[in-house]
């Protein structure tokens, strides 16, 4: 490091005011008050609809970019799910965006584990070595399915789960507003943590307001998040029908998005809201999403905020209830309990016990000076665990033994060539088998031998080709026809390295077309790594037309 300020760029799809949930809300306020700290900040996030016209006033002193991960190659359907086409995205847009400012810290977050690629080309190809690749922990995809105790539903979330597996284990720091979901990821994703591998508990960054006057007006519970199983709305329902039943008299305000997390992925508002007897349906409003602004209204006019969680990290529906003065009362669950001390900041109930719910209910809503103390403490709470300038400092000091002096860029470790054999199963390809051979004829790293095993083929045109390929070899190649009986391409694969004593095998399948570099990278990418058994390509689908 130079007398420069660091250089930083956080990574988000998310950001607030425009799209998402805690990730973008972090984002939008860490990029602030990085910014408001001296840093030079960069924040790299998808396009979002008036981000050009009102990024200036909403975030100054940063640097905006964008990538569209629905454009250009990223269209190609290469991907296995949308988190890793968002993921190459934001890999092709910080090749040149590092190159140009040289970060000295790159963040991204766990949840969707959107700078996959980037630790994968850190470790194939050398890249972004110069920098600290940090990772921001909200709830990475595996703690959500186990604590909504279900597997995966298709390849796709088993894609994710192996995608955020990797961005935890192989960031150079991990970041986390609380030391429970730390803990929490080790037990869903055991030995993603290293020993000596540096980790951090430093605050979500969230701009303290005045609290606004409060309402008077009759008694409210307020529950603000998506309605989903792991929110625990439906125990927060539970105990206030008991609550109802003996007289209480106040109604239940319940604000956000639906989900499929009922029973068989049913909606889970709708099997919430089939438990609610018909008696007290008029108690009970669903609200839907609502922006910020409304959220601020409802706080002033509620008795408390609830969050009956059975798992958060570190909620900021709670940090904004505190800061509004609104009395709180939260599950210890996750990460709570190190925002609120019991009767000191809030109230707090044992996680899933609805009984226990209940009675903390309760025991608020006929305590008046109860609620005017936890009301009079919240403000300075939310300011102690949130205040921006501090979340910035604790960051900034968590990443700085680990910035790395500026050195000039070094060129790449050369490569201990060893003898290289391709293989090519072919069966009934015709003469398309020729533009494969053709690109392997322009690798900058050029084979040792060639060995395409005919599987058996019964098209004239296929063995016409093949023949014709035999005698003349066009392409220059040291090339081997092997001929064997149908038995299947991994049988053919097998059968071609069975020919061969080199100690590198590419197997190349027969439609295949080949970057000019791409052996040259295979192979850099295994002196790189030692202990690997294999590196393959990415790979991109293509018609004919």
């Amino acid at each position: 490091m130079n007398d420069r300020p660091t250089r930083i760029c956080l990574v988000s799809a998310e950001l607030a005011p425009f799209s998402g949930g805690g990730a973008g809300v972090y984002a939008a306020h860490m990029a602030r008050a990085l910014a408001g700290s001296g840093a030079e900040v960069h924040l790299l996030t998808t396009p979002h609809q008036k981000l050009d016209s009102r990024a200036e006033r909403l975030f100054p002193g940063v640097r905006i970019h964008t990538h569209d991960p629905s454009t250009g190659d990223f269209a190609f359907p290469a991907y296995h799910c949308p988190p890793m086409r968002r993921a190459m995205s934001v890999y092709q847009a910080l090749k040149p965006l590092h190159d140009e400012h040289r970060f000295d810290i790159i963040e991204t977050p766990d949840i969707r584990a959107e700078g996959y690629f980037l630790f994968r080309a850190r470790r194939a190809m050398g890249l972004f070595e110069d920098c600290v690749l940090s990772v921001r922990v909200h709830t990475p995809g595996a703690v959500l399915y186990d604590r909504h105790g279900r597997s995966w539903y298709n390849r796709s979330d088993a894609v994710v789960e192996h995608m955020e597996r990797t961005v935890l284990a192989e960031a150079d720091i991990l970041l986390s507003p609380s030391a429970a979901a730390i803990a929490e990821i080790e037990r869903v994703l055991p030995g993603v943590r290293r020993e000596g591998r540096p980790e951090a508990v430093t605050p979500n960054p969230f701009p303290s307001r005045p609290a606004p006057p409060r309402a008077d007006g009759p008694t409210m519970l307020l529950c603000v998040g998506r309605i989903e199983r792991l929110k625990g709305q439906h125990l927060l329902v539970a105990a206030a029908i008991e609550l109802l039943d003996k007289g209480h008299d106040f109604s239940v305000l319940l604000a956000g998005a639906d989900s499929v997390t009922g029973p068989l992925r049913a909606s889970m508002r709708d099997t919430i809201a089939k438990t609610i007897p018909g008696r007290w349906r008029d108690r009970f409003v669903f609200l839907g999403p609502v922006d910020p602004p409304t959220v601020r209204r409802l706080l002033s006019r509620a008795t408390a905020l609830v969050a009956p969680s059975l798992w958060d990290n570190f909620p900021y529906s709670v940090l904004e209830a505190m800061g509004a003065a609104t009395p709180v009362i939260a599950s210890d669950a996750g990460g709570i309990p190190e925002m609120i001390t019991d009767r000191e900041h809030g109230l707090l109930f044992a996680s899933g016990d609805a009984s226990a719910l209940r009675d903390a209910i309760e025991t608020l809503i006929e305590d008046t000076e109860l609620q005017s103390a936890l009301s009079a403490a919240g403000p300075a709470r939310a300011r102690e665990l949130a205040d921006p300038q501090a979340a910035a400092t604790k960051a900034l000091d968590a990443y700085a033994p680990l910035l790395k002096p500026a050195e000039p860029r070094r060129s790449a470790p050369a490569v201990t060539q060893r003898r290289l054999c391709v293989v090519i199963p072919y069966f009934n390809m015709g003469e398309l088998t020729d533009q494969t051979l053709a690109s392997l004829a322009k690798q900058t790293r050029q084979p040792d031998e060639v060995v395409l095993v005919n599987d058996g083929s019964t098209d004239p045109a296929s063995l016409d080709w093949l023949d014709r390929t035999a005698r003349r070899n066009t392409h220059h190649l040291p090339l081997r026809v092997v001929h064997t009986d149908n038995a299947g391409v991994a049988s053919a694969r097998n059968t071609g390295v069975a020919r061969t004593d080199s100690p590198l095998v590419f197997p190349l399948d027969a439609d295949d077309l080949l970057a000019p570099d791409a052996i040259e990278k295979l192979e850099a990418a295994l002196d790189r790594n030692p202990g690997a058994a294999y590196a393959t390509p990415l790979i991109a689908s293509f018609r004919k037309d």
